[in-house]
């Protein structure tokens, strides 16, 4: 299955990563039970489990080019390598709150035809929970992150409103 996870930050993309270093990736959606109506309260978080490749860190970034494949801008710009996403991760984990540590998400699902299979789009993720972890048995690491949507309460709204804040 192809999967592409984006982490956006004021609408450009800042993480990419792929099949190639996510290896799983679960959706979990919660509701508080005793909640009146019940779309106050929802809590939407996503589950990723992948593998850091040290191997790819000495592959050189490709320039960033056109259609036509003319360098873009001065010929400076690079493309996002997979190894700086998944580095740029343990940075974003230990961001703290009053800092910029929001960001938007999209996940794309594709079978092995190529046939988008799903799509999911989160606003104001966060960092929850984030682990790596190295042995030399595998030759490269492993890393677990939880990433939660910021829950906005809604409380004291009808219907009409709750849906314009969302």
């Amino acid at each position: 299955m192809g999967i592409l996870l984006e982490i956006m930050k004021n609408g450009e993309v800042e993480m990419q990563l792929t099949e190639y270093s996510v290896k799983g990736i679960d959706f979990t959606s919660d509701t508080d039970i005793a909640a009146d109506p019940r779309h106050n309260d929802i809590t939407r978080e996503i589950f990723v489990t992948g593998v850091i490749n040290p191997e790819t860190i000495t592959e050189r970034a490709k320039l960033k080019t056109d259609d036509f494949g003319y360098p873009i801008g001065d010929g400076n710009e690079y493309e996002l390598r997979e190894i700086d996403s998944v580095r740029m991760l343990a940075n974003w984990a230990v961001m703290p709150e009053y800092s910029d540590c929001y960001r938007d998400g999209f996940i794309s699902l594709t079978n092995a035809t190529g046939t988008l299979v799903k799509t999911e789009s989160f606003h104001n993720l966060y960092v929850a929970d984030y682990h790596e972890s190295f042995n030399d048995d595998k030759g490269h690491g492993d890393f677990s992150l939880r990433l939660r949507e910021r829950e906005v309460r809604l409380e004291g709204l009808n219907e009409e409103q709750a849906e314009a804040q969302s």
